[in-house]
Protein backbone atom coordinates (compact mmCIF):
# COMPACT_ATOMS: atom_id res chain seq x y z
CA UNK A 1 0.00 0.00 0.00
CA UNK A 2 2.58 2.86 1.14
CA UNK A 3 3.35 4.42 4.31
CA UNK A 4 3.85 7.47 2.07
CA UNK A 5 1.79 7.90 -0.56
CA UNK A 6 1.87 10.98 -3.00
CA UNK A 7 0.00 11.82 -6.86
CA UNK A 8 2.82 13.80 -8.18
CA UNK A 9 5.60 14.32 -6.37
CA UNK A 10 8.50 12.90 -3.73
CA UNK A 11 11.08 15.19 -2.34
CA UNK A 12 13.21 13.44 0.00
CA UNK A 13 16.37 14.80 1.75
CA UNK A 14 15.85 13.20 5.06
CA UNK A 15 15.34 9.88 6.72
CA UNK A 16 12.23 7.82 5.74
CA UNK A 17 11.71 4.55 7.90
CA UNK A 18 8.95 3.46 5.67
CA UNK A 19 8.04 2.15 1.91
CA UNK A 20 7.10 5.20 -0.25
CA UNK A 21 4.77 5.41 -3.39
CA UNK A 22 4.48 7.51 -6.19
CA UNK A 23 1.07 7.46 -8.41
CA UNK A 24 2.02 9.23 -11.41
CA UNK A 25 5.28 10.35 -13.42
CA UNK A 26 6.04 13.06 -11.27
CA UNK A 27 9.11 14.26 -10.10
CA UNK A 28 11.20 11.97 -7.43
CA UNK A 29 13.91 13.67 -6.12
CA UNK A 30 16.60 12.31 -3.34
CA UNK A 31 19.31 14.32 -1.88
CA UNK A 32 22.25 13.52 -0.74
CA UNK A 33 22.07 13.32 2.66
CA UNK A 34 18.57 11.30 2.19
CA UNK A 35 17.98 8.11 3.79
CA UNK A 36 15.08 5.31 2.43
CA UNK A 37 14.72 2.42 4.74
CA UNK A 38 11.97 1.14 2.69
CA UNK A 39 10.59 0.28 -1.17
CA UNK A 40 9.44 2.53 -3.35
CA UNK A 41 6.17 1.77 -5.87
CA UNK A 42 5.97 3.65 -8.28
CA UNK A 43 3.89 3.15 -12.23
CA UNK A 44 4.83 -0.10 -13.68
CA UNK A 45 4.86 1.29 -17.32
CA UNK A 46 7.94 3.73 -15.93
CA UNK A 47 10.42 0.79 -14.39
CA UNK A 48 12.05 0.02 -17.32
CA UNK A 49 12.99 3.39 -18.30
CA UNK A 50 16.80 4.21 -17.97
CA UNK A 51 18.36 7.13 -16.39
CA UNK A 52 21.25 8.89 -18.47
CA UNK A 53 24.94 8.59 -17.02
CA UNK A 54 25.75 12.12 -16.96
CA UNK A 55 23.03 12.79 -14.28
CA UNK A 56 23.93 9.76 -11.90
CA UNK A 57 26.19 11.11 -8.93
CA UNK A 58 24.60 14.46 -9.01
CA UNK A 59 24.20 16.13 -4.92
CA UNK A 60 20.77 16.37 -5.69
CA UNK A 61 18.76 15.36 -8.47
CA UNK A 62 15.83 13.87 -10.13
CA UNK A 63 16.12 10.85 -10.42
CA UNK A 64 14.51 7.93 -12.47
CA UNK A 65 12.75 5.09 -11.60
CA UNK A 66 14.67 2.61 -12.19
CA UNK A 67 17.78 4.00 -11.18
CA UNK A 68 16.66 4.73 -7.20
CA UNK A 69 18.81 2.27 -5.77
CA UNK A 70 21.77 3.90 -7.69
CA UNK A 71 22.06 6.37 -5.43
CA UNK A 72 22.92 4.99 -2.37
CA UNK A 73 20.25 6.26 -0.33
CA UNK A 74 17.56 3.41 -1.15
CA UNK A 75 17.81 0.39 1.25
CA UNK A 76 14.88 -1.53 -0.26
CA UNK A 77 13.58 -2.26 -3.80
CA UNK A 78 11.83 -0.33 -6.68
CA UNK A 79 8.59 -2.17 -7.47
CA UNK A 80 6.40 -1.23 -10.62
CA UNK A 81 2.20 -1.35 -9.66
CA UNK A 82 -0.94 -0.45 -10.94
CA UNK A 83 -1.48 3.20 -10.76
CA UNK A 84 -5.02 4.87 -8.65
CA UNK A 85 -6.65 7.79 -7.70
CA UNK A 86 -6.82 8.92 -3.88
CA UNK A 87 -10.18 9.53 -2.65
CA UNK A 88 -11.89 12.79 -2.34
CA UNK A 89 -10.65 15.22 0.45
CA UNK A 90 -13.27 15.63 3.80
CA UNK A 91 -14.62 18.28 3.91
CA UNK A 92 -15.15 19.34 7.81
CA UNK A 93 -18.98 20.31 8.50
CA UNK A 94 -20.32 23.96 8.95
CA UNK A 95 -20.52 25.30 11.93
CA UNK A 96 -22.83 26.55 14.20
CA UNK A 97 -21.32 28.86 16.47
CA UNK A 98 -21.07 32.13 16.05
CA UNK A 99 -19.06 33.78 19.06
CA UNK A 100 -15.41 34.26 18.67
CA UNK A 101 -13.69 33.29 22.58
CA UNK A 102 -10.30 33.17 23.41
CA UNK A 103 -8.79 30.89 26.40
CA UNK A 104 -5.82 32.53 28.12
CA UNK A 105 -4.11 32.32 31.24
CA UNK A 106 -6.25 31.19 33.91
CA UNK A 107 -9.46 32.34 31.81
CA UNK A 108 -12.24 29.97 32.07
CA UNK A 109 -13.13 27.77 28.71
CA UNK A 110 -16.98 28.69 28.03
CA UNK A 111 -19.86 26.15 29.13
CA UNK A 112 -21.39 25.91 26.06
CA UNK A 113 -19.01 25.35 23.31
CA UNK A 114 -21.73 24.86 21.08
CA UNK A 115 -21.97 28.56 20.84
CA UNK A 116 -18.55 29.14 19.80
CA UNK A 117 -16.91 29.45 16.17
CA UNK A 118 -13.96 30.53 16.74
CA UNK A 119 -11.33 29.41 19.39
CA UNK A 120 -7.98 30.63 20.21
CA UNK A 121 -6.41 28.99 23.48
CA UNK A 122 -3.20 30.98 24.13
CA UNK A 123 -0.60 30.05 27.10
CA UNK A 124 -2.77 28.82 29.49
CA UNK A 125 -1.93 27.41 33.00
CA UNK A 126 -3.60 24.07 32.57
CA UNK A 127 -4.80 21.68 29.31
CA UNK A 128 -8.43 22.81 28.05
CA UNK A 129 -10.53 19.84 27.21
CA UNK A 130 -12.26 20.96 23.81
CA UNK A 131 -15.77 18.63 23.23
CA UNK A 132 -16.23 16.55 19.52
CA UNK A 133 -18.11 19.26 17.34
CA UNK A 134 -17.99 21.37 14.03
CA UNK A 135 -15.77 24.87 14.70
CA UNK A 136 -14.28 27.52 12.60
CA UNK A 137 -11.00 28.38 13.54
CA UNK A 138 -8.79 27.06 16.02
CA UNK A 139 -5.58 28.66 17.66
CA UNK A 140 -3.06 27.09 19.38
CA UNK A 141 -0.55 29.41 20.87
CA UNK A 142 2.17 27.77 23.16
CA UNK A 143 -0.62 26.21 24.86
CA UNK A 144 -2.38 22.24 25.24
CA UNK A 145 -5.56 21.29 24.39
CA UNK A 146 -7.22 17.55 24.66
CA UNK A 147 -9.36 16.62 22.29
CA UNK A 148 -11.13 13.03 22.21
CA UNK A 149 -13.23 11.32 24.74
CA UNK A 150 -11.60 9.60 27.65
CA UNK A 151 -12.34 6.06 27.09
CA UNK A 152 -14.20 6.01 23.92
CA UNK A 153 -13.36 3.08 21.45
CA UNK A 154 -14.83 5.03 18.68
CA UNK A 155 -13.51 7.99 17.53
CA UNK A 156 -14.67 11.71 17.99
CA UNK A 157 -15.41 13.50 15.14
CA UNK A 158 -14.29 17.35 14.96
CA UNK A 159 -14.10 19.96 12.14
CA UNK A 160 -12.74 22.76 12.19
CA UNK A 161 -12.51 25.48 9.18
CA UNK A 162 -8.49 26.45 9.57
CA UNK A 163 -6.01 24.69 12.00
CA UNK A 164 -3.20 26.76 13.69
CA UNK A 165 -0.29 25.41 16.19
CA UNK A 166 2.19 28.10 17.26
CA UNK A 167 5.10 28.45 19.50
CA UNK A 168 5.56 24.79 20.45
CA UNK A 169 2.15 24.47 21.21
CA UNK A 170 0.34 21.07 21.81
CA UNK A 171 -3.20 19.12 20.45
CA UNK A 172 -2.78 15.93 22.76
CA UNK A 173 -5.73 13.40 22.29
CA UNK A 174 -7.67 11.59 25.29
CA UNK A 175 -9.14 9.23 23.14
CA UNK A 176 -10.11 8.28 19.09
CA UNK A 177 -10.52 11.58 16.80
CA UNK A 178 -11.66 12.09 12.97
CA UNK A 179 -10.33 15.59 12.55
CA UNK A 180 -11.36 17.07 9.07
CA UNK A 181 -9.81 20.35 8.51
CA UNK A 182 -9.84 22.37 5.35
CA UNK A 183 -7.18 24.08 5.78
CA UNK A 184 -3.56 24.47 7.53
CA UNK A 185 -2.47 27.66 8.43
CA UNK A 186 0.89 26.33 10.22
CA UNK A 187 1.89 23.31 12.35
CA UNK A 188 4.82 24.61 15.03
CA UNK A 189 3.76 22.48 17.81
CA UNK A 190 2.70 19.11 18.82
CA UNK A 191 0.16 17.32 17.11
CA UNK A 192 -1.48 13.50 18.40
CA UNK A 193 0.13 11.13 20.96
CA UNK A 194 3.33 9.65 20.34
CA UNK A 195 2.45 6.43 22.84
CA UNK A 196 -0.88 5.85 20.34
CA UNK A 197 -0.20 7.37 17.03
CA UNK A 198 -3.61 4.73 15.38
CA UNK A 199 -5.87 7.25 17.77
CA UNK A 200 -5.59 10.39 15.22
CA UNK A 201 -6.94 10.35 11.84
CA UNK A 202 -6.25 13.63 10.10
CA UNK A 203 -7.36 14.82 7.23
CA UNK A 204 -6.79 17.80 5.48
CA UNK A 205 -9.44 19.32 2.56
CA UNK A 206 -7.30 21.59 0.53
CA UNK A 207 -3.83 24.20 0.88
CA UNK A 208 -0.06 23.57 1.97
CA UNK A 209 0.18 21.43 5.23
CA UNK A 210 3.69 22.47 6.05
CA UNK A 211 5.58 21.44 9.39
CA UNK A 212 8.46 23.61 10.51
CA UNK A 213 11.10 22.68 12.95
CA UNK A 214 9.00 22.01 16.11
CA UNK A 215 6.32 20.49 14.21
CA UNK A 216 5.76 16.86 14.97
CA UNK A 217 2.66 14.61 14.22
CA UNK A 218 1.80 11.07 15.72
CA UNK A 219 -1.03 9.44 13.55
CA UNK A 220 -2.24 9.38 9.75
CA UNK A 221 -2.52 12.39 7.47
CA UNK A 222 -4.63 12.10 4.32
CA UNK A 223 -4.39 15.65 2.14
CA UNK A 224 -4.66 14.44 -1.48
CA UNK A 225 -5.04 17.98 -3.01
CA UNK A 226 -2.30 19.39 -0.69
CA UNK A 227 1.37 19.92 -1.07
CA UNK A 228 2.73 18.84 2.24
CA UNK A 229 6.26 19.56 3.59
CA UNK A 230 8.39 18.59 6.88
CA UNK A 231 10.78 20.74 7.00
CA UNK A 232 14.55 20.55 8.58
CA UNK A 233 13.64 19.09 12.17
CA UNK A 234 10.18 17.91 11.49
CA UNK A 235 9.01 14.62 11.98
CA UNK A 236 5.75 12.32 11.53
CA UNK A 237 5.25 9.02 13.19
CA UNK A 238 2.32 7.40 11.15
CA UNK A 239 1.27 7.05 7.67
CA UNK A 240 0.58 9.65 5.43
CA UNK A 241 -0.94 10.45 1.56
CA UNK A 242 -0.87 13.69 -0.13
CA UNK A 243 -0.75 15.40 -3.94
CA UNK A 244 3.03 15.96 -3.13
CA UNK A 245 5.29 15.01 -0.35
CA UNK A 246 8.83 16.82 0.64
CA UNK A 247 10.71 16.03 3.31
CA UNK A 248 13.44 18.32 4.35
CA UNK A 249 16.86 17.67 5.78
CA UNK A 250 16.95 16.53 9.11
CA UNK A 251 13.10 15.73 8.34
CA UNK A 252 12.71 12.40 9.37
CA UNK A 253 9.02 10.14 8.69
CA UNK A 254 8.59 7.00 10.56
CA UNK A 255 6.13 4.46 9.38
CA UNK A 256 3.38 3.01 11.91
CA UNK A 257 1.29 0.61 10.55
CA UNK A 258 -2.17 -0.41 11.20
CA UNK A 259 -3.12 -4.13 12.24
CA UNK A 260 -5.21 -5.41 9.97
CA UNK A 261 -6.29 -8.44 11.97
CA UNK A 262 -9.50 -9.47 13.88
CA UNK A 263 -7.97 -9.53 17.57
CA UNK A 264 -7.01 -6.16 17.82
CA UNK A 265 -6.69 -3.33 20.27
CA UNK A 266 -8.78 -0.44 18.33
CA UNK A 267 -5.98 2.07 18.57
CA UNK A 268 -4.25 -0.03 16.31
CA UNK A 269 -7.00 0.20 13.36
CA UNK A 270 -6.50 1.35 10.47
CA UNK A 271 -7.72 4.85 9.74
CA UNK A 272 -11.07 5.52 6.73
CA UNK A 273 -8.22 6.81 4.14
CA UNK A 274 -6.22 3.89 4.60
CA UNK A 275 -9.32 1.55 3.83
CA UNK A 276 -10.28 4.04 1.14
CA UNK A 277 -6.81 2.87 -0.62
CA UNK A 278 -7.16 -0.29 -0.87
CA UNK A 279 -10.46 0.43 -2.36
CA UNK A 280 -9.31 2.99 -4.74
CA UNK A 281 -6.14 0.06 -6.22
CA UNK A 282 -8.70 -2.23 -6.47
CA UNK A 283 -11.08 -0.35 -8.77
CA UNK A 284 -9.52 -0.17 -12.17
CA UNK A 285 -9.25 -4.28 -12.18
CA UNK A 286 -13.21 -4.41 -11.10
CA UNK A 287 -13.96 -1.38 -13.74
CA UNK A 288 -11.91 -3.13 -16.43
CA UNK A 289 -13.62 -6.75 -16.01
CA UNK A 290 -17.36 -5.19 -16.46
CA UNK A 291 -16.54 -2.53 -18.96
CA UNK A 292 -19.07 -3.80 -21.54
CA UNK A 293 -21.88 -3.80 -19.01
CA UNK A 294 -21.30 -1.41 -16.82
CA UNK A 295 -19.45 2.05 -16.00
CA UNK A 296 -18.69 2.29 -12.29
CA UNK A 297 -18.16 5.32 -9.76
CA UNK A 298 -16.77 4.56 -6.25
CA UNK A 299 -17.53 7.10 -4.13
CA UNK A 300 -18.15 7.91 -0.13
CA UNK A 301 -20.51 9.28 2.49
CA UNK A 302 -19.72 9.65 6.22
CA UNK A 303 -16.81 7.05 5.17
CA UNK A 304 -19.77 4.31 3.83
CA UNK A 305 -18.24 3.48 0.22
CA UNK A 306 -20.64 3.67 -2.63
CA UNK A 307 -20.05 1.90 -5.71
CA UNK A 308 -22.47 2.82 -8.26
CA UNK A 309 -22.60 0.49 -11.56
CA UNK A 310 -24.73 2.16 -14.54
CA UNK A 311 -25.74 0.38 -17.35
CA UNK A 312 -26.34 2.25 -20.77
CA UNK A 313 -28.51 0.51 -22.97
CA UNK A 314 -29.42 2.44 -26.20
CA UNK A 315 -30.01 -0.08 -28.08
CA UNK A 316 -28.56 -2.88 -26.38
CA UNK A 317 -30.46 -5.42 -24.60
CA UNK A 318 -30.74 -5.64 -20.95
CA UNK A 319 -28.01 -7.58 -18.89
CA UNK A 320 -28.60 -10.97 -18.18
CA UNK A 321 -29.25 -12.23 -14.85
CA UNK A 322 -25.97 -13.83 -14.93
CA UNK A 323 -24.11 -10.70 -15.48
CA UNK A 324 -25.85 -8.87 -13.29
CA UNK A 325 -25.18 -11.16 -10.47
CA UNK A 326 -21.94 -11.73 -11.29
CA UNK A 327 -21.47 -7.48 -11.19
CA UNK A 328 -22.90 -7.72 -7.67
CA UNK A 329 -21.00 -10.45 -6.40
CA UNK A 330 -17.53 -8.80 -7.48
CA UNK A 331 -18.84 -5.24 -6.14
CA UNK A 332 -19.37 -7.29 -3.04
CA UNK A 333 -15.43 -8.47 -2.74
CA UNK A 334 -14.68 -5.10 -3.93
CA UNK A 335 -16.02 -3.12 -1.46
CA UNK A 336 -15.83 -5.48 1.99
CA UNK A 337 -13.31 -8.42 1.60
CA UNK A 338 -10.86 -7.94 3.41
CA UNK A 339 -10.67 -4.20 3.34
CA UNK A 340 -11.97 -3.82 6.81
CA UNK A 341 -15.01 -1.66 5.84
CA UNK A 342 -18.28 -2.85 8.08
CA UNK A 343 -21.01 -1.98 5.24
CA UNK A 344 -21.14 -0.95 1.55
CA UNK A 345 -23.45 0.58 -0.60
CA UNK A 346 -24.02 -1.23 -3.93
CA UNK A 347 -26.26 1.03 -6.41
CA UNK A 348 -27.36 -0.10 -9.91
CA UNK A 349 -28.61 2.24 -12.35
CA UNK A 350 -29.56 1.50 -15.72
CA UNK A 351 -30.71 4.06 -18.75
CA UNK A 352 -31.45 4.32 -22.24
CA UNK A 353 -34.22 2.90 -24.48
CA UNK A 354 -36.57 5.09 -23.40
CA UNK A 355 -36.52 3.36 -19.73
CA UNK A 356 -36.49 5.02 -16.48
CA UNK A 357 -36.14 2.15 -14.02
CA UNK A 358 -35.39 3.07 -9.91
CA UNK A 359 -32.17 2.24 -9.19
CA UNK A 360 -31.80 -0.21 -7.16
CA UNK A 361 -29.33 0.42 -4.00
CA UNK A 362 -28.91 -2.39 -1.89
CA UNK A 363 -26.98 -1.93 1.44
CA UNK A 364 -24.43 -4.93 2.22
CA UNK A 365 -22.63 -5.39 6.25
CA UNK A 366 -19.96 -6.98 6.49
CA UNK A 367 -21.99 -9.48 8.58
CA UNK A 368 -24.15 -10.10 5.38
CA UNK A 369 -21.55 -10.65 3.37
CA UNK A 370 -19.68 -13.06 5.54
CA UNK A 371 -23.31 -14.64 6.25
CA UNK A 372 -23.66 -15.17 2.10
CA UNK A 373 -20.98 -17.30 2.36
CA UNK A 374 -21.39 -19.33 5.21
CA UNK A 375 -24.96 -20.02 4.16
CA UNK A 376 -23.47 -21.34 0.36
CA UNK A 377 -22.45 -24.61 2.29
CA UNK A 378 -20.16 -23.37 5.39
CA UNK A 379 -17.54 -21.07 2.88
CA UNK A 380 -15.27 -18.99 4.80
CA UNK A 381 -14.12 -15.86 2.62
CA UNK A 382 -10.89 -16.67 1.16
CA UNK A 383 -9.54 -15.54 -1.97
CA UNK A 384 -10.33 -19.41 -2.63
CA UNK A 385 -14.03 -19.44 -2.01
CA UNK A 386 -14.22 -15.96 -3.61
CA UNK A 387 -13.19 -17.67 -7.23
CA UNK A 388 -15.19 -20.94 -6.43
CA UNK A 389 -18.18 -18.56 -6.10
CA UNK A 390 -17.60 -16.60 -9.31
CA UNK A 391 -17.08 -19.73 -11.53
CA UNK A 392 -20.17 -21.21 -9.93
CA UNK A 393 -23.81 -20.05 -11.43
CA UNK A 394 -25.59 -21.44 -8.79
CA UNK A 395 -23.92 -19.90 -6.27
CA UNK A 396 -23.70 -16.63 -7.78
CA UNK A 397 -27.57 -16.88 -7.93
CA UNK A 398 -27.83 -17.56 -4.16
CA UNK A 399 -25.52 -15.01 -3.26
CA UNK A 400 -27.49 -12.58 -5.45
CA UNK A 401 -30.81 -13.95 -4.49
CA UNK A 402 -30.09 -14.03 -0.25
CA UNK A 403 -28.53 -9.64 -0.88
CA UNK A 404 -31.51 -8.77 -2.46
CA UNK A 405 -33.44 -10.02 0.61
CA UNK A 406 -31.83 -8.79 3.20
CA UNK A 407 -31.58 -5.05 1.85
CA UNK A 408 -35.31 -5.33 0.90
CA UNK A 409 -36.16 -6.62 5.22
CA UNK A 410 -33.70 -3.83 6.03
CA UNK A 411 -36.12 -1.28 4.07
CA UNK A 412 -38.89 -2.68 5.23
CA UNK A 413 -37.81 -2.50 9.01
CA UNK A 414 -36.58 1.31 8.57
Amino acid sequence: MGDIIATHGLVIKGVVDGDLRLLTEGEFTIGTDAAIHGNATVPEQKVSAATPASDRGKPSLTVNFTDLGATGAMKGQVIGAATFDLAAATVPGATKGKSSVVIAGSTKPPTDYGQVRDLTVRRTFAAVAVPAGSYGQLLVDGARIVLGEPGGRTPARYGFETLEIRDGGCIDLAGPVILSVGRVVGMDGSLGRNDLPGWLDLRVASGAVGLSAQGVVYGSIFAPNSALNLGDGASVDGWLAADTVTIGRQGRFRAVRPNWGVDRHPAQAPSFPQKAIILQARLAEFTAAHASGFSSVLSYANDVPILTLTEVLQGKKDQSDAQDQAALFDAACLLLAFTDFDAARIVIVRTGNGKKAAPVDITVTKEDFVGHFWALDHREVTPHTMQEVRGAPALLGAFFERSLKLAAARQQAD
